[in-house]
């Protein structure tokens, strides 16, 4: 039994602006959906580097990375960039002052979170230590 898509009148009143329905990008030409997603990995190192972190500040990098690296990750954008060669990533993604550390397999089709960090000015922190590229 599929289940009933959440209409406006059922949700709460701040969202009831904003109905929800299972089929919203099948009603859109324009969107593009996405046909196989990256498999997203941490090093045991990046998840020491996220333990550094307060409880917010690890949600608000897990979402970006789920978010910014789930469809295309070796795609240049504003917030992420390929690194000039260094012993710690291929790529680089930007959330605020945090830093993401990654490299891609495209043929596995695989993100492996390698470092995380923390940007000071030009000064990169990973672990309350101050590292240099």
């Amino acid at each position: 039994m599929v289940p009933e898509p959440a209409r406006a009148d059922r949700l709460h009143p701040a969202h009831a602006r904003i109905p929800v329905w299972y089929n919203q990008a099948a009603q859109k030409p324009n969107v593009r959906l996405m046909t196989m997603a990256y498999t997203i990995d941490y090093t045991a190192s990046a998840e020491g580097d996220l333990a550094v972190f307060r409880t917010y500040e690890q949600r608000l990098i897990v979402d970006a990375i789920d978010q910014q690296l789930v469809a295309e990750p070796h795609q240049e954008t504003r917030n992420r960039k390929l690194l000039d060669s260094n012993p710690l990533a291929v790529w680089e993604l930007r959330i605020g002052r945090y830093r993401v550390f990654y490299d891609v397999d495209t043929v596995t089709r695989l993100v492996l979170v390698k470092a995380v960090g923390w940007k000071d000015h030009n000064t990169l922190y990973l672990r309350g230590k101050e590292y240099v590229l």
